[in-house]
């Protein structure tokens, strides 16, 4: 195909590149040191009853500067693009028609990975100049000491700003930057965080472990130094830093499988009485209540911009939910699940106001009807504190719902999935009122797992892509041994660790997270094979 005449010309090509690299860059750090809140901030279009979130305009905005490149590619990639866009736009029409606007959040789930495309054709080694890798360093290592970021963000600040500082050509200024680096890097977070990314961290940094052993080139003495120094870090990191009752929880299979027996039972006996309620379906969670930064106010920023993008009532509908998952309920009272931006899953009541009336009177019955158990914690009144047991009911509060989820696809077996939109909530949570603050406010729960996700709403599908992805993650983790690529390592490492984290979190759902790794994703590869001589 022969290019358009706008793409020989290099200068607009590089303004173009850079463009495309900045913004993804720039909303990227918003969402490391702002998440939730930032990623909440929308416009309003006239005549639609969808909110525009600043990850769907960085998405449009990034296509448009995308497709000039993208129409350049081989025409294999191209068609398959075109009919990946097709299944994911029909799904969206389709979920909207039946079921409201819930159906562009679970659209999210499958355009999210096209910023991989995004940042692969904008990726050039000329962007990261000698003056801006400085100015990257130092702004990632001004944020290790002195903001505040989220800390699921702490391996993959960390290697990046490793990466630069190791890329940058003035010795002097390098031994500088790595030492002030181990001064002021958070190391605490790096061990004090959630159990998931406990997981994750120590997977990704065995694979990095492994991968360094393998291709350095080093004295059979000085690679046992790096593992016994490896050994020493993580295991202090577990005895001095690290929570005692998550590490319990993650090794206690024994008392996760007694309290699951238990629990199971109670929700069992508690289905036999269930009725189904009508719950109103939300697509978002407006409140600005967990803002990180409340100087910054994003509830007042959206107030400001919502007063002049004339904001639309969103589309809101209403389903009747049975009580359990066994084929006598018809199949258009299953409900699907969708992504919620649900971090801290298992949480003590909220205040009444929270919760709808229908709700608040099942409460109470539930908790009357609860045999008395010493063993077994009220399911629906969590401890405050993050203790031992509140890991073990985190466990297995995300267990159920992916028991639930799975027994859906079992027992109706939706070849492409169930419907964009239709909203999902667990019998387990319904019968036990597990959680209602939050699905009984937004009428739906998410799964805490991307991979069950994508094959609840795609079905057959889902095999092809899981297929693609780990494919391509495997391929850019072979290049790297073959050319010994240090860099391609820790960059592969940075995703290891974040697909792993999927297991158990809304990692792939929510954008303030899978906007940034698809991101790295396309620029790793990238940095791979599309310029190889980095």
């Amino acid at each position: 195909m022969k290019k358009p005449d706008f793409l020989r010309k290099i200068k607009a090509n590089e303004i173009i590149d850079n463009a495309g690299l900045l913004f993804l860059g720039l909303v990227s750090l918003g969402y490391v040191l702002f998440y939730r809140p930032f990623a909440k901030l929308h416009i309003n279009l006239p005549g639609l009853n969808i909110p525009i979130f600043i990850g769907e305009i960085l998405f449009l905005l990034c296509a448009i500067l995308a497709i000039p490149k993208i129409i350049t590619l081989p025409k294999k990639i191209i068609n398959l693009l075109i009919a990946y866009a097709f299944f994911i736009i029909v799904k969206t029409l389709i979920g909207y028609i039946n079921w409201g606007p819930l159906s562009f959040r679970h659209a999210a789930l499958f355009y999210y990975p096209l910023f991989a495309v995004f940042s692969y054709s904008f990726f050039k080694k000329g962007f990261f100049n000698n003056r801006f890798k400085i100015l990257l360093i130092v702004l990632f290592l001004f944020i290790f000491k002195f903001l505040t970021f989220y800390y699921y963000f702490i391996l993959t600040c960390s290697i990046l700003t490793f990466v630069l500082i190791r890329s940058y050509p003035k010795r002097e200024i390098r031994y500088l930057c790595y030492f002030i680096l181990l001064l002021v890097f958070p190391y605490r977070f790096f061990f004090d965080t959630a159990r998931t990314f406990m997981v994750s961290n120590f997977i990704s940094l065995l694979f990095i472990l492994i991968g360094f052993l393998l291709i350095l080139k080093l004295k059979k003495s000085h690679k046992v130094a790096i593992l016994f120094l490896f050994v020493a870090f993580i295991v202090f990191g577990a005895v001095k830093i690290a929570n005692k009752d998550h590490l319990k929880s993650l090794i206690g299979i024994g008392e996760l499988q007694k309290k699951y027996k238990a629990r199971g039972m109670l929700i069992s006996e508690r289905k036999k009485h269930f009725v189904a309620r009508k719950y109103e379906v939300n697509l978002y969670n407006p409140d600005y209540e967990d803002d990180i930064r409340p100087n910054l106010k994003f509830g007042k920023i959206q107030e400001f911009i919502d007063q002049r993008t004339k904001p639309k009532n969103e589309k809101k509908i209403q389903v009747s939910l049975p009580s359990t998952s066994i084929p006598e309920a018809s199949k258009s009272e299953v409900s699907s699940t969708n992504n919620a931006e649900q971090l801290a899953v298992v949480q003590s009541p909220l205040p009444s106001t929270s919760i709808p009336e229908a709700s608040k009177s099942e409460n109470t019955e539930s908790n009357e009807q609860m045999p008395p158990d010493q063993n077994v914690l009220p399911l629906n009144k969590m401890p405050e504190k993050r203790d031992l047991e509140t890991d073990y009911a985190n466990s297995l509060f995300r267990i159920f719902i992916w028991q639930d989820a799975l027994n859906d696809i079992m027992n109706y077996k939706p070849v492409f999935g169930f419907d964009f939109g239709k909203p999902f909530l667990s019998h387990s949570l319904q019968v036990t009122k597990w959680a209602i603050s939050d699905w009984g406010r937004d009428g739906w729960v998410c799964f805490h797992n991307g991979y069950i996700d994508i094959l609840y709403r795609s079905g057959v599908l889902s095999i092809i892509f899981f297929i693609f992805i780990l494919g391509m993650l495997l391929i850019m983790v072979r290049k790297s041994f073959q050319v010994s690529s240090i860099n391609g390592i820790l960059l592969t490492g940075i995703l290891i660790n974040w697909f792993v984290a999927a297991n158990f979190l809304e990692i792939l759902e929510m954008p303030y997270t899978a906007i940034p790794l698809w991101s790295l994703f396309g620029i790793t590869f990238a940095y791979l094979f599309k310029n190889e001589t980095t």
